[in-house]
């Protein structure tokens, strides 16, 4: 008389047929499943993406992934293991998406450096000079400095750069 049949299950679990009934008709229950998986499931994330914003957002793909496959998760002999699965791939999904919108947007940044850059020289001549003659007609300038052409340059060269 042979012994009960023996149902292989991955990764290297195998289990009799009354275990595998029981897998089958077992509940999912977020709380206990998924709730005490949640910060190792961010620091998965985080680790693949990089960015805090990246891995909440990853984070809520997978959250949203093992919910509409939650009968598939509490079924799975090691759903655990699944879960931090499913995190992966939605981590990645986020970093290659990353990488194409940062592509896309380079490569639109490139396009309006070289419409920039054919800005005329003259054009620029008269914007450099439109904002000194706003400068010196304010009222904040110290008389001294309107009188000094070489303050005047510094001033603006300072002005244009960011310097405070």
């Amino acid at each position: 008389m042979p012994g009960p049949e023996l149902i292989y299950r991955p990764p290297c679990i195998t289990v009799g047929p009354a275990e595998a009934a029981a897998m089958e008709n077992r509940e999912f229950d977020y709380d206990a499943l998924v709730r005490p998986l949640e910060p190792r499931m961010m620091r998965v994330a985080w680790r693949i993406v990089r960015e805090r914003e990246a891995a909440e957002d990853a984070l809520q793909d997978a959250l949203a992934a093992i919910w509409k496959k939650r009968a598939t998760v509490a079924r799975h002999p090691n759903p655990q293991a699944l879960i931090i699965k499913m995190t992966v791939a939605a981590a990645l999904d986020a970093a290659r998406r990353r990488r194409r919108r940062l592509a896309h947007e380079t490569a639109g940044l490139a396009e309006d450096r070289s419409a920039d850059s054919a800005m005329p020289v003259a054009k620029a001549a008269e914007d450099r000079a439109q904002c000194a003659g706003f400068l010196w007609s304010s009222r904040n300038v110290i008389p001294a400095i309107r009188n000094n052409e070489a303050q005047k340059e510094t001033i603006l060269i300072f002005r244009q750069g960011g310097g405070k």
